[in-house]
């Protein structure tokens, strides 16, 4: 029985084909970088898929909460379509998606209240689409994130003070949304893993705390030239370091994730993940 199927990279227009909903041995799918208009409707409970890439496509609806059928789902790629509407809140709530990409989309509403405690997520990148609301603090249960893009949106908060509940965060983004002033909250420092942090192009004024040399307790306001450097010198040698340090690859070649989610090319993921899950599949 068909357990793997990829057909990225070519032509294909309008619907996902109907066969497609009938076929329970599928674990591995692949249909990015096609014309594809309009994505499967309705995802079955026997579906056994791990890897679902439509990414590169020109997908116009919705999120199907049908998607939430999909228990065994492991790798959800979505990214670079006109998707619309909010996104389910039955995603964040898949008891085995690692890897959750929905950048360059239409999405809006606000994001999942309900994430999990000690989901398995890595990766979360929503980066470029239209959601709006705060920073619901149920992220702080998903303990091995390791990389949370949020960038170019408009969440409207706070910087949140319950960072420090998320151990492995090595990379935060959250560019370009209207963050609110307020200090950097100190237990920022017990992220030993954080190696780049992107607070740019928010409304953020009067910051304090570490890592800015400013104190909280100290109403002199830090030259710009200090926070430039901060943000351009320091981030771009924050970049270098994430991708030297991830050379040799973590869960689903979140080495070269890092690429993936923010230079955009996603066949480096499918390479990579859609591999090691043809490896394991084998090896059953």
């Amino acid at each position: 029985m068909l357990a793997e199927l990829d057909l990225s990279n070519n032509k294909l227009n309008g619907t996902v084909p109907k066969w497609l909903h009938e076929m329970d041995s599928l674990n591995y799918l692949n249909l990015s970088h096609n014309l594809l208009s309009t994505p499967v409707k309705q995802f079955s409970r026997n579906y056994n898929l791990q890897f679902l890439d439509l990414s590169f496509n020109l997908l116009t609806c919705d999120i199907s909460s049908s998607i939430c059928n999909v228990s065994s789902l492991e790798v959800l790629l979505l990214s670079h379509n006109k998707l619309v509407g909010v996104i389910p809140s039955c995603i964040a709530n898949l008891c085995s998606l690692s890897i959750l990409d929905l950048q360059r989309n239409k999405l809006n509403g606000t994001l999942p209240s309900n994430f999990s405690m000690n989901g398995p997520l890595h990766v979360i990148n929503l980066n470029d689409n239209q959601l709006e609301g705060i920073l619901p603090k149920s992220l702080s249960n998903c303990t091995r994130l390791e990389i949370l893009n949020l960038a170019n949106n408009q969440i409207e908060d706070k910087f949140p003070e319950w960072l420090h509940t998320l151990p492995r965060l090595t990379v935060l983004v959250l560019r370009a949304n209207k963050l609110l002033s307020g200090p950097i909250p100190q237990s920022i420092g017990n992220l030993t893993n954080l190696e780049s942090l992107d607070l740019s192009l928010n409304m953020l004024i009067e910051l304090c705390g570490f890592p800015l040399s400013k104190n909280c307790n100290n109403t002199d306001q830090q030259s710009p030239s200090s926070l430039s450097f901060w943000r351009e010198e320091r981030f771009e040698f924050g970049w270098e370091a994430i991708v030297i340090g991830y050379g040799c690859g973590i869960i689903f070649g979140i080495g070269l994730g890092i690429f993936v989610l923010f230079i955009g090319k996603p066949e480096w993921l499918v390479k990579m993940v859609g591999g090691r899950l043809r490896k394991e599949m084998r090896r059953r």
